[in-house]
């Protein structure tokens, strides 16, 4: 019997690992033929083509996630509802995010927000919780009263991964208007209270988060924000 269970154990292991390997490979490929078809090829026709992307990047995040249970289901369905009625309020009357309308690239809408923007909340913000735990694992002594207890997960962990969210904001910004996903009225600046909602926000949906129970263990999710972030990085540099 034991010997059975091991292996079974360890097929299982292997599947995940190369699950994730293959995860981490295809986000690779679709992001770098994204970012030769944008720059020297026909941006239009690639631009079109980011609700596919933003399915993909979810699809393969959720194919990561180690436990898909009730309070990962709960936070990612807020998420999406906040994510919606927030931006709905931006678009409508300024006064979250700024004065800024959404193009037709990114699907379907409702009140002027996309749908694939409720789900773009879940990934951008549960992706960067993954990042804080993993920095915060790197600097706290490997102590769970620390990390996993009270001042781990309803201070330290909601704040930088709001920060994390934050500065990806940050980085995208500039590329996303560039490609008409959205425009920013006036002058087209980007203002500070963008910056800000996005922080506060985030910190709310995680500190939501932290009190149902999710688990941000999520291998993928780093991955996934770095090669975004180099992705809409390189954006802004070449194009």
């Amino acid at each position: 019997m034991y010997p059975s269970l091991h292996a079974a154990f360890d097929e299982g292991s292997s599947t995940r690992s190369h699950q994730f390997l293959w995860s981490v490979a295809a986000a690779l490929i679709v992001h770098v033929a994204g970012l030769i078809g944008m720059i020297w090829g026909d941006p239009d026709w690639f631009a079109s083509k980011t609700p596919l992307n933003l399915l993909l990047m979810w699809g393969l995040l959720m194919l990561n996630q180690p436990r898909r249970d009730l309070s990962f289901c709960l936070f990612m369905l807020l998420s999406f509802a906040t994510g919606i009625f927030t931006e709905m309020i931006g678009v409508q009357t300024g006064m979250l995010f700024g004065q800024y309308a959404y193009g037709a690239i990114l699907g379907p809408s409702w009140k002027g927000v996309p749908f694939l923007i409720g789900l773009n909340w879940f990934v951008t913000v549960f992706i960067a919780a993954g990042m804080a735990r993993m920095v915060l694992g790197r600097i706290i002594p490997r102590d769970p009263s620390i990390l996993d207890g009270r001042t781990g997960r309803f201070l330290l962990l909601p704040l930088l991964g709001a920060a994390i969210a934050t500065v990806f904001d940050w980085i995208m910004e500039p590329a996303a208007v560039g490609l008409g996903f959205w425009t920013w009225a006036g002058d087209g600046s980007i203002p500070m209270l963008n910056y800000v909602c996005w922080f506060l926000i985030s910190w709310l949906l995680l500190l939501a988060g932290m009190m149902i129970g999710i688990e941000v263990r999520n291998r993928f999710s780093i991955p996934l924000l770095l090669i975004q972030s180099i992705f809409f990085l390189m954006l802004r540099w070449l194009s």
